[in-house]
């Protein structure tokens, strides 16, 4: 277990499993690359903040459960993949609030080719202690082969009135108008197709 001290700011590199608690007032920020199957758990107390960068490059089942125990703790997670091949990338990101006035933001995009899978879920629970809180949810992939295959998950489990919560959910391929635009300008399709990848992930970011 990892615990970031109250009051305290630091950076985690994370690759597998882990379990991590921030302290009041603490500042953290996590890099995380996994691969294979990894689970992890993050608490937030009273006022942490916590920014959550995640980049999947190979087949993987990353989840990620983080609760927000304490009042006004704010939890960023923003999460990119790129399945080629045939990789299989399953990416689930679930934030519960049982404090009250407490905030997320989860984005998560993933770009799919090839004969590869990509999966984006993700889930916001507010408990009925935790008004006045805040999530939001985006989950956004693009489908660059017509043998790739994709889902996008997002659920909301509201138990209290007094918040806001909402969703967004994409799955889209490229912009036809968008590649045209690109060769028209002197670009090889290739790399028109890369820079349209490239700015969609950078979207996240």
């Amino acid at each position: 277990m990892i615990t970031v001290p109250a009051g305290k700011e630091e950076v985690l590199v994370i690759e597998g499993d882990a379990t991590i608690v921030a302290e009041e007032g603490s500042i953290v920020r996590v890099e995380s690359k996994p691969s294979g199957n990894v689970k992890r758990t993050i608490t937030l107390h009273k006022d942490a903040q916590v920014t959550w960068n995640e980049h999947c490059t190979t087949s993987t089942k990353a989840e990620l459960h983080a609760e927000l125990q304490g009042e006004h703790a704010h939890l960023e997670t923003k999460t990119i993949f790129h399945a080629k091949k045939r990789d299989d990338i399953d990416v689930f990101t679930k934030a519960v609030h049982t404090a009250p006035n407490t905030t997320c933001n989860l984005i998560t995009r993933g770009v799919i080719g090839d004969k590869a899978k990509g999966i984006s879920r993700g889930h916001i629970v507010i408990t009925k202690d935790a008004h006045g809180s805040e999530g939001y949810e985006q989950l956004h992939n693009l489908v660059v082969s017509e043998e790739a295959q994709t889902e996008v998950i997002p659920l909301l489990d509201i138990h209290n009135h007094d918040v806001q919560c909402s969703h967004g959910a994409t799955i889209s391929n490229i912009d036809e108008e968008q590649l045209f635009y690109l060769m028209s300008r002197g670009l090889q399709k290739e790399k028109a197709r890369e820079l349209i990848i490239n700015g969609f992930l950078e979207g996240a970011l």
